[in-house]
């Protein structure tokens, strides 16, 4: 039987679906760098106090324009996979991409571009929804426009809050943003003891591997029931403990998922 066929198998036999997203998922965005380096020169835009968020904000919108048809093929899998089983994911993402599917038990520890955060009062605070979508279009038309005293202005009114985006890459990150999926998570977690799950790391590398490739291996090491599925183009390698119940596949795991139910 084939690998692909081996997993299709395990996934429809498991009571639970663990699935961890990793760095292989990450969009290209060699293309927008140049793009965003030829609009500062072209426009002249230069010193601004919170250039990074500006940046962020742009990206945010260029991702939303150039749709990867790889990344689209392979997160449809994923939400294949989920149907009609109890499952949670894991995504070390900070680019949102997972929340475009409406799936309920998903949890994104790096953060994202969903809200901004904020210094005030010297406590670190999150922005609604609503309010950071209202403030990326104000800064979003001035860019349009190349309207830079609006950009001075909102530099002068947002730089001592610190204002950026609530992920891993801002000063403070306050991770009361995604600390309650968490807890849920690791509720989830417990009740996976001795019941059948299949467990999928896609793409992971060891950048951080506290947070999906340890814990995974770790759920799978105790759980006699467990089967685990390591699709890497590089790190796919198993324990010498997992070996009994994991496969490495040495594939990119976005090629691998977008080919999945071809």
């Amino acid at each position: 039987m084939e690998t692909k066929e081996i997993l299709k198998k395990s996934i429809d036999e498991a009571d639970l679906v663990l699935i961890g997203i990793g760095e292989e998922f990450f969009p290209s965005i060699d293309e927008f760098e140049e793009e965003y380096k030829r609009l500062i020169f072209d426009k002249r835009i230069f010193g601004l106090q919170l250039e990074s968020l500006y940046k962020e904000i742009m990206l945010k919108k260029w991702l939303e324009n150039h749709v990867d048809t790889k990344l689209e093929k392979a997160y449809s899998s994923i939400v294949n996979i989920c149907k009609n089983k109890n499952f949670f994911i894991v995504s070390l993402g900070v680019d949102d991409y997972i929340y475009k599917f409406d799936l309920q038990n998903v949890v994104t520890p790096c953060g994202g571009r969903r809200q901004f955060q904020r210094k005030k009062a010297g406590e670190t605070e999150l922005l609604d929804i609503e309010l950071t979508q209202k403030l990326e279009k104000e800064i979003y038309q001035a860019f349009e426009i190349c309207d830079f005293e609006k950009l001075v202005s909102f530099d002068e009114m947002h730089k001592e809050e610190k204002l950026a985006y609530n992920n891993i890459f801002s000063e403070e990150y306050d991770e009361n943003g995604y600390l309650e999926y968490w807890n849920r998570y690791l509720k989830w977690v417990q009740g996976t003891v001795n019941r059948k799950i299949c467990v999928l790391e896609l793409g992971v590398s060891l950048r951080i591997p506290s947070v999906i490739r340890f814990p995974f291996e770790k759920i799978v090491f105790y759980n006699n029931k467990a089967s685990f599925y390591r699709v890497n183009g590089h790190l796919y390698q198993m324990t010498a403990e997992l070996k009994e119940k994991g496969v490495s596949i040495p594939e990119n795991a976005v090629t691998f998922l977008g080919n999945l139910f071809v």
